[in-house]
């Protein structure tokens, strides 16, 4: 069952923060062919980038691959314009994104990581705080 819907409401300080953020990118997708989760068609960077810089915001928020992100820094690390943190910086509009779903109790179906993503995705500077969800099963011959 679809999750009923909602209302965006987002001050205009938090639109500004995440509308800044994205101002930098220029789409070349450095971001997606880096991103771990991106190889198995479960995250994709630019795409989230792209609702967000059409004014897309809801679909960006509601979308359940938000968090299949594991904020592992890889696209930042590849972005020519995500430099020391400054610049478009993709961790950051995560952050804000997920927050906002969180207060605002935004309804996001399957909103974790399936068990063992971290593990099947292992790199080494991984973020290991990234929950993961026991009931969503996942194993290569699935994706």
């Amino acid at each position: 069952m679809p999750p009923p819907p909602f209302t965006l409401i987002m001050s205009s300080e938090e639109s500004t923060q995440i509308f800044d953020i994205v101002s930098y990118c220029k789409n070349c997708g450095q971001c997606s062919l880096t991103c771990p989760p991106h190889f198995y068609g479960l995250f994709n960077p630019l795409g989230v980038i792209r609702e967000v810089q059409m004014g897309n915001l809801q679909e960006a928020i509601t979308n359940q691959s938000l968090f299949n992100c594991l904020t592992c820094n890889r696209c930042m690390t590849y972005c020519p314009n995500s430099k020391n943190g400054e610049g478009m910086n993709f961790a950051v509009l995560m952050r804000l994104l997920r927050e906002y779903a969180h207060n605002h109790q935004v309804p996001i179906k399957n909103s974790t990581n399936p068990p063992g993503l971290c593990t099947l995705l292992s790199y080494p500077d991984k973020n290991t705080e990234i929950s993961e969800k026991p009931e969503i099963l996942l194993s290569l011959t699935d994706i």
